[in-house]
């Protein structure tokens, strides 16, 4: 990794940040108590097994360095990497 790609990944995780706080309450409502994966401004995958999800991401090729991993439920919502 160069520096010049580090203001990308930086980018990027703050859009899928973004996306996560704007779109809370729908994922509150389809993905109550389970982990999932956010890039790009879309759900790429979700589990209740965080291990299951990032086995699952690495082996399809879908997890990136910007990939937003949330776990969801109604009491509060974590940053768990």
């Amino acid at each position: 990794m160069t520096l010049i790609e580090i203001p990308d990944i930086l980018t990027k995780s703050n859009a899928n940040l973004k996306w996560f706080i704007d779109n809370h309450e729908m994922l509150l409502d389809k993905y109550q108590e389970k982990f999932v994966a956010i890039d790009d401004g879309q759900i790429i995958d979700s589990n209740t097994d965080i291990k299951e999800l990032m086995d699952k991401l690495k082996q399809s090729n879908r997890y990136s360095d910007s990939t937003l991993i949330q776990y969801i439920n109604n009491r509060n919502t974590k940053l768990t990497i």
